[in-house]
């Protein structure tokens, strides 16, 4: 789509918008038609120097539900996540979220221009009260971060799925033992395979370790079922005790914070 045909497609469908008030769902993707490709990363840049930019922000203050698709195109200036600036204002205005579904481009390594990062997606200062369910696809955050931000920003979080989520530090395990004692999920989806879980700024997870593609799953649903349900990490070694799982999570927390989370657990 180019731009033209991307700013017309903006404006008529934030026109139409406004005459269905209130707007509780709202999807937005390539040509808002074929939700099987994703809108470029130019188009929300130009879309916020449009005039009924703030007309479409009046829309989201009212949505219950936003999923949003983003594919990044080699031959797209502004394709590189750093023009997705616009994201975090938009997603400031919805606070009263129930169903939060980010699809987002990731390519190259975390500390790359072509990949996602926490800051360029989420506001600074934001807090979805409401917010049931979540799903993101391909951004990076540190492994502390990602287990803070999520109980405080979603508090009543009930189903969760990451994909394509690269860690800049801390590792898996750490999060998957943080997860465990700071949410109450109903569901968590950690990909589609372990090779989707990335950490320690792109190294594989676990893979290396298992040759299997039936181990493989087994140990993502393992991951899974623990932080949900609890009984032992998975990733122990049998002839270690289950309550040295806190290793894991105090090994990714900051110097500072370690003698606190001691006392915690």
């Amino acid at each position: 789509m180019d731009n033209e045909s991307s700013y017309f497609t903006f404006t008529t469908t934030i026109i139409a918008l406004q005459l269905i008030k209130p707007v509780v769902s709202l999807s937005m993707f390539k040509g808002m038609v074929d939700c099987g490709k994703g809108l470029a990363p130019s188009a929300l840049k130009q879309w916020s120097r449009c005039s009924i930019f703030t007309a479409f922000l009046d829309v989201c203050i009212h949505l219950e539900s936003f999923s949003l698709t983003i594919e990044t195109d080699e031959t797209d200036d502004y394709a590189a996540p750093k023009f997705l600036g616009v994201l975090p204002r938009i997603l400031h205005r919805m606070k009263h979220l129930k169903r939060l579904d980010l699809g987002l481009s990731m390519e190259g390594s975390p500390n790359s221009d072509t990949c996602n990062t926490y800051e360029q997606v989420f506001p600074q200062e934001g807090r979805w009260p409401q917010l049931v369910d979540l799903e993101i696809l391909g951004f990076a955050i540190g492994g502390y971060q990602l287990v803070c931000m999520l109980p405080r920003r979603f508090p009543k979080l009930q189903r969760l799925c990451l994909y394509d989520i690269e860690l800049v530090d801390g590792s898996w395990e750490g999060v998957i033992e943080g997860m465990r004692h700071t949410m109450h999920l109903e569901s968590l989806s950690l990909g589609y395979a372990l090779e989707d879980l990335k950490h320690r700024c792109g190294a594989p997870f676990k893979t290396a370790i298992l040759d299997y593609s039936d181990a493989k799953d087994k140990l993502l649903n393992e991951l899974e079922d623990y932080v949900v349900s609890g009984g032992r990490h998975p990733c122990l070694s049998t002839n270690v005790l289950a309550e040295e799982a806190k290793s894991f999570w105090l090994d990714i927390c900051p110097l500072q914070e370690r003698r606190r989370e001691r006392a915690y657990f």
